[in-house]
């Protein structure tokens, strides 16, 4: 009789040491820092959305000396419209945001010359400078995945 009391006393820590494992649900998340600091000079074209007072924004930029050789930089299918308080422009990627339903939701691009590329999401704001006929405009973006070519 003591060797089945033996093999039930091993098999009782096994069973909890198999359940802790399993049911663990803590997440590891690693996150590395690059500082990426970069001016582009960019072109802004605004088409406006019919009925509505949202524009649909395209951005390119272009910064030779840009950090990791990201000289270019698209935002594609993006979104504006005038903020009647500030009187800025206000730039979003979700166009449900501004009460669009049925529109592509916006990307940020940046590339150089090869094949590596960052993808991003961002939003910013702008204001008109009529004297000097430029859009002068500071936001935030968020890098949401990238592509290197392995060599």
């Amino acid at each position: 009789m003591a060797p089945q009391l033996y093999s039930r006393v091993c098999l009782v820590p096994l069973a909890f040491s198999l359940l802790t494992v399993g049911t663990s649900t803590a997440k590891a998340i690693a996150q590395t820092t690059f500082p990426f600091d970069v001016v582009y000079d960019t072109n802004v074209t605004l088409t406006p959305i019919p009925s509505t007072d949202v524009s649909k924004a395209f951005v390119s930029g272009f910064n030779p000396d840009a950090d990791y050789g990201l000289t270019n930089f698209l935002s594609i299918d993006n979104y504006s419209r005038v903020d009647p308080d500030t009187g800025n422009l206000v730039f979003v990627q979700d166009p449900t945001k501004f009460g669009l339903q049925g529109l592509p939701i916006g990307r940020d691009e940046f590339f150089g010359s090869g094949d590596d590329k960052l993808f991003a999401s961002s939003s910013a704001t702008a204001s008109f400078d009529f004297i000097n006929r430029q859009l002068v405009g500071s936001g935030t973006i968020t890098i949401t995945g990238w592509w290197c070519r392995q060599v």
